[in-house]
């Protein structure tokens, strides 16, 4: 008979340490979502150095222009926090349950 402990978590070592599958799941996505922004940004929009709006609110239109290139901060942004994440996740993974 299969136990849920054995479908929610999968041992890594030796030691008592384990990893939620559902936590690969969140990594897994959290990548797919940035690289799909950042796809998007290069594909749909095709940024260069020419003004674009960086934002817009219904009631007042465009707030902020800039260059194009201005756009590839948030997925830069995005892949930054998750290379830290995942690399604290690493070492922390050690000494504590995840």
């Amino acid at each position: 008979m299969v136990k849920l402990s054995d479908f929610i978590f999968f041992k890594m070592s030796t030691q008592n340490t384990y990893i939620s599958q559902s936590l690969w799941f969140l990594w897994v996505g959290a990548l797919i979502i940035n690289t799909i922004s950042f796809l998007t940004i290069w594909y749909k929009i095709h940024p260069s150095g020419l003004p674009v709006a960086l934002h817009y609110t219904v009631l007042s239109g465009i707030d902020i222009l800039g260059p194009g290139t201005e756009l590839y901060k948030v997925p830069f942004i995005g892949s930054l926090v998750f290379v830290v994440n995942l690399i604290l996740s690493f070492r922390l993974r050690k000494d504590q349950f995840l």
